[in-house]
């Protein structure tokens, strides 16, 4: 039997990266644990406005590892989700109605179906718990950050597999996981590559009623589109009206929001959600992103 400590490698300092590196470090009390990432540790990763959705199930992984910061999401109390039906068959729509699933948390009897908060909110506390569990045992666990993972590849034999890590020298691990959410690296990531044909327009909205903690998502022609119930900012100077973030999803090569000025946007988007969103009245400097898949 092999006595030999696991090494496991984690490329990426982000939430599932450094949820990995803590997860392991507490149910592998064994495991020498590297986290390897291009920044550096002490780049400012809590004021990192971007959106992230929670399952229950993540926040429920979050708490054991005792990273959660409850103050800082939004609780989602349901789920909504509507399919836009075609003009042509709009008739028939009001007759029978829109199809629509509706989840809520009550039902289900869970606190929340999951939560939204910022990518900062989450990655920080994270950071923070990892550098102090890498302070307490330096010998089994590291922190490898301003460090780019050049290339991996498998080495030795069938039996004795092992990967290869390229972040300047070489070192071997017996596993090592890539938790990068961007494009890593032509040399890492060689297989699949597949362009979803589609743009993601992503900003936040304002809306005239209150969201309730329900998160809305809609089919439509084009493509997907979801609003994410967003927490108050206690920085926000118009705390009138609920905030939420928005996914908004369009064919890339015939891009009907490109184009636009955001007054024109926001008259569109009040016509793409399920009126029981209400209406839309402000809509932030959109970010477009091109969707696809890119794995080793």
């Amino acid at each position: 039997m092999n006595s030999t400590p696991l090494k496991l490698a984690v490329v990426g300092a982000g939430p599932v990266g450094l949820t990995l590196a803590l997860a392991a470090a507490r149910y592998l009390p064994q495991a020498e644990v590297t986290v390897f990432d291009a920044r550096r540790a002490d780049k400012d990763v809590f004021n990192d406005p971007r959106t992230l959705a929670l399952s229950w199930g993540s926040v429920q992984l979050l708490q054991r590892l005792n990273v959660w910061v409850p103050e800082a999401a939004q609780p989602i109390a349901g789920v909504h989700v509507s399919q836009q039906q075609p003009s042509m068959n709009g008739l028939l729509a009001r007759w029978l109605g829109e199809p629509e699933v509706r989840l809520s948390a009550l039902e289900e009897g869970v606190p929340m179906l999951g939560a939204v908060l910022r990518y900062g909110a989450i990655t920080a506390p994270l950071q923070k718990a990892w550098e102090a569990l890498c302070a307490a045992e330096p010998k089994r666990l590291r922190s490898r950050f301003a460090t780019p993972v050049k290339a991996l590849k498998n080495v030795g034999t069938a039996s004795t597999q092992r990967v290869e890590l390229d972040a300047g020298i070489a070192e071997t691990f017996d596993l090592a996981v890539v938790a990068e959410g961007g494009v890593f690296s032509d040399q890492v990531r060689k297989g699949l590559t597949h362009d979803y044909g589609q743009t993601a327009w992503v900003g936040t909205v304002r809306l005239k009623q209150p969201h309730g903690g329900v998160a809305y998502e809609r089919f439509t022609r084009q493509g997907p589109a979801a609003l994410l119930p967003l927490p108050s900012d206690p920085g926000d100077a118009d705390d009138s009206q609920a905030r939420a973030a928005l996914v908004w999803c369009v064919p890339s090569q015939d891009d009907p929001v490109a184009l636009l000025n955001e007054a024109q946007r926001l008259t569109v988007l009040n016509t793409v959600f399920h009126p029981q969103v209400g209406e839309i009245t402000a809509l932030s400097p959109l970010k477009s992103f091109a969707l696809g898949l890119n794995a080793e």
